[in-house]
């Protein structure tokens, strides 16, 4: 079952090899994109410029919060693969808060603004329960592992017709190895370890740009359609070895290089987007050993009134048999649910 679990995980995750023996290590879930939204769309996430931003590019952060002051995401507790096992749970909590500010008169159609944000984020997997055996092959206990991951992000938004974000996530791993010594009866051993991870992402909303060009839109206006190409990069600077001292092992970390892009269009009407459509696209060379190829993620998101939205996505993996999974999702948003019933703009754009 073990086997199965790590296998499984290689092939949705994009990992390079499957992990031999019985550990349950290697912070796998470091590849796993903890976000519904993401997961809905094939996994593809470095685009995406959301409550999470932090989680999957720390460059993104700076662009969400040039028109947010503060998010919070608590997707909680997620069963994982639950026709697998039932006990499989990975869960996620950020924090984020920024500081926007435009830099120009208040009668430019387009604005310099710059943004800074930081942001806290936690993920854990945990691996459920495994028995623990004497070497007669009796159980004597149960081992409960749990991988996590502490993440501190900082970034900066710069908006001047185009959109730039860049940022700068520090991870603290917590690792656990199961099943340490002759007949299982060391149970359990951790190891710690630091990464860096770089973010970037740049946007074009070519409908703001010539909108702002032509001079026919005022500051704050929304213009009747929206187009964006964005491209973004998320890469591992630095990473440290998971040390397992008891099991003499030595596990080098999953190591994150994304590249993507996307393209978003939209029908806009005073205050919403009445039909919206998001392209996704990236590739990433996760793992130890990214000459054995590409895993790439696609997807597509429809959007209706900035409420509904349906999300479909597929992931394809060069190195594992040339696997597909499809994904699939559906969300739906409060705030424009609020926009559509008021009838009208909130307040304040910042939330």
């Amino acid at each position: 079952m073990h086997r199965k679990l790590i296998l499984i995980f290689s092939l949705v995750a994009g990992l390079t090899s499957v992990v031999n023996g019985a550990s349950a290590s290697s912070a796998l879930f470091l590849l796993i994109p903890p976000s519904a939204r993401a997961n809905g769309l094939g996994g593809a996430s470095i685009t995406l410029v959301d409550e999470e931003s932090s989680i999957s590019n720390p460059g993104a952060l700076g662009l969400f919060h040039l028109n947010h002051f503060f998010s919070f995401s608590a997707p909680n507790n997620t069963a994982w693969l639950p026709k697998l096992a039932d006990d499989i749970n990975l869960k996620a909590f950020s924090f984020s808060a920024g500081l926007p500010a435009t830099l120009s008169p208040a009668n430019t159609a387009s604005p310099f603004r710059l943004s800074f944000a930081g942001a806290f984020s936690k993920v854990s997997l945990d691996f459920g329960r495994f028995p623990r055996t004497d070497t007669f092959g009796n159980i004597v206990g149960f081992d409960e592992p749990v991988d996590e991951v502490e993440s501190f992000s900082f970034g900066i938004g710069v908006e001047y017709f185009l959109r730039l974000g860049v940022g700068l996530t520090y991870q603290d791993v917590t690792s656990t190895l199961t099943n340490i010594g002759a007949g299982q009866q060391a149970g359990m051993e951790e190891a710690h370890a630091n990464a860096g991870v770089i973010g970037v992402i740049l946007e074009a909303p070519f409908s703001s740009i010539l909108s702002a060009g032509r001079g026919s839109l005022a500051r704050g206006e929304r213009t009747p359609w929206d187009l964006t190409l964005s491209v973004a990069r998320v890469t591992t600077i630095f990473s440290d070895d998971l040390i397992f001292p008891g099991a003499m092992q030595d596990d080098r970390m999953a190591e994150v290089k994304r590249s993507g892009h996307s393209l978003y269009a939209a029908l806009n009407g005073d205050h919403v987007s009445r039909l919206s459509l998001r392209l996704v696209y990236e590739n990433d060379s996760d793992g130890a050993d990214s000459s054995a190829g590409v895993t790439r993620r696609s997807g597509i998101e429809i959007g209706l009134y900035d409420i509904a939205y349906l999300r479909s996505g597929v992931i394809d993996d060069v190195r594992i048999s040339r696997q597909k999974v499809k994904t699939y999702g559906f969300g739906l948003r409060l705030r424009g649910l609020l926009k559509l019933v008021l009838s009208g703009p909130p307040a304040s754009e910042s939330f």
